[in-house]
């Protein structure tokens, strides 16, 4: 996910979701590269972390989504 376009500047984030039956967790790699390297993590350093928070809200809301489907499906089969 490029987040500024800066002459020599190479930058990285990759996220990973891991969901389980007791939650979800994420994390996140950056690699920046360059002799701003420094002043560019100031920067996009809050905005990784809105994206990561953005990332696990929608995979929990999904879940609770998905159980609450499979409940009503399992619930409506057994009344018929």
């Amino acid at each position: 996910m490029r987040i500024l376009d800066i002459p020599s500047v190479e930058e990285r984030i990759s996220y990973k979701i891991e969901s389980t039956v007791c939650g979800s967790c994420l994390s996140y790699s950056v690699t920046l590269r360059g002799w701003l390297s420094p002043l560019v993590w100031s920067f996009s350093r809050p905005y990784a972390d809105r994206v990561a928070r953005a990332l696990i809200e929608a995979a929990e809301e999904a879940a609770i989504k998905a159980v609450s489907r499979k409940r009503k499906s399992t619930l409506q089969s057994e009344l018929f």
